[in-house]
């Protein structure tokens, strides 16, 4: 909302949308707050996984086959 009066500037005085928490306005978003974590995977972690399921598959295969 905006409450103007020609002898003084255009002042915010209250918010009526929900904030996005963007920084695009600065009027009553937390400053400083943390951001929510964000898991990355790497692939280096991602092939190992891979390779480790690989080798399990492959030892597994070769226990039937002796049986």
């Amino acid at each position: 909302m905006l409450v103007t009066s020609m002898q003084d500037e255009v002042r915010t005085i209250a918010q009526h949308y929900r904030d996005r928490g963007d920084s695009e306005n600065n009027f009553l978003e937390p400053i400083g707050k943390p951001a929510p974590p964000v898991i990355q995977y790497s692939p280096s972690g991602m092939v190992r996984v891979a390779n480790a399921a690989l080798t399990l598959g492959t030892l597994w295969l070769k226990a039937r086959s002796i049986n």
